[in-house]
C-alpha cells in the first residue's frame, strides 16, 4: 500500500504561530507533526509520496530526518489549488490501494488497529469514533448497513445519521480514474461521492483513539497539552 500525504497548503490560520513556515512542521512532542505521519504510515505503507508546495526546501529537509521519508517520492504543487489538485498531482506516482492522510492530522492510534477492518478492493474511510477528540472532519459520510459508505460530502452534517470523517481515505482504482480523467481544482469528496455513486465500495474504519487537526493555535495548543499529558502518564510508575 502507498502513503500519501498532501502538504501544500498555505495554513494561514497558523501564521501566527509559524510565522510562514509550513504547518506540517510544527513541533508535538518535539518533532515536526509531518514526522508523527510518517511514522504511521510506515507502520502500514511500504512506500510513501508527499505532496509539497514549490520550491520549499524545510519540508524537503524534515522528511530528510525521517527514515520512511527519507525514501519518500516528492511532489511539487506549484500553486495551493486543493485537495483534489494535490492527489492528482500525486496520480504519475501512487497506486492503489493508497492510504491518504491530511497533512494537518494528528493521530494518537496506530493505523494496523483502524485499517484491520479493510477489505481487498474496497476503499476506506477513516471516521471518528465515539468518544474520541475529532477536531474538524473532512467531511461527512452516511453508511448502508454493512458498513460501507452510500454518501460522502463536505460542509455540515445534513443528516442525523451523518459521521465525521477523521482526515484519511484509502483510495481505490474507480477514484483514481476519475481524478485522471478531470481536469481543474473542484472537490475532492465530491469526486470520491462520484466513485462511491458509481458503485465503488468505501469501508468505514472507525478511529478510537483522539485525533487533532492543527489548523488554529488553540488546536495546537490542545495537542500539546494533551501530548504533555501523556508523557507525564507514560513516565509515572505503576503502583502494585
Amino acid at each position: 500500500m502507498w502513503g500519501l500525504i498532501p502538504v501544500a497548503g498555505e495554513g494561514s490560520r497558523l501564521r501566527s504561530v509559524t510565522e510562514g513556515a509550513p504547518k506540517c512542521l510544527v513541533e508535538v512532542e518535539g518533532r515536526p507533526l509531518v514526522h508523527h505521519l510518517l511514522d504511521r504510515l510506515q507502520a502500514v505503507c511500504s512506500r510513501a509520496c508527499v505532496v509539497v508546495p514549490g520550491e520549499d526546501e524545510l519540508i524537503r529537509r524534515a522528511l530528510r530526518s525521517h527514515p520512511f521519508g527519507r525514501e519518500a517520492s516528492v511532489v511539487v504543487q506549484d500553486e495551493p489549488r486543493g485537495l483534489r489538485d494535490a492527489v492528482s498531482q500525486a496520480l504519475p506516482v501512487v497506486s492503489p490501494p493508497t492510504l491518504l492522510v491530511m497533512g494537518d492530522s494528528y493521530f494518537a492510534q496506530g493505523f494496523q488497529e483502524v485499517l484491520s477492518g479493510q477489505r481487498a478492493g474496497e476503499g476506506g474511510l477513516l471516521v471518528e469514533g465515539a468518544g474520541t477528540d475529532p477536531g474538524e472532519p473532512a467531511g461527512w459520510v452516511v453508511a448502508d448497513p454493512d458498513g460501507c459508505a452510500t454518501r460522502l460530502w463536505k460542509g455540515s452534517p445534513a443528516s442525523p445519521d451523518a459521521q465525521r470523517v477523521a482526515g484519511g481515505f484509502v483510495l481505490e482504482g474507480r477514484v483514481f480514474g476519475l481524478l485522471g480523467t478531470r481536469s481543474g481544482t473542484g472537490s475532492f469528496e465530491a469526486t470520491l461521492d462520484e466513485a462511491i455513486q458509481a458503485g465503488a465500495r468505501y469501508r468505514l474504519l472507525a478511529v478510537t483513539g483522539p485525533r487533532w487537526n492543527v489548523n488554529t493555535p488553540g488546536q495546537l495548543e490542545s495537542l500539546r497539552a494533551w501530548a504533555r499529558a501523556q508523557a507525564v502518564a507514560d513516565a509515572t510508575p505503576v503502583r502494585r
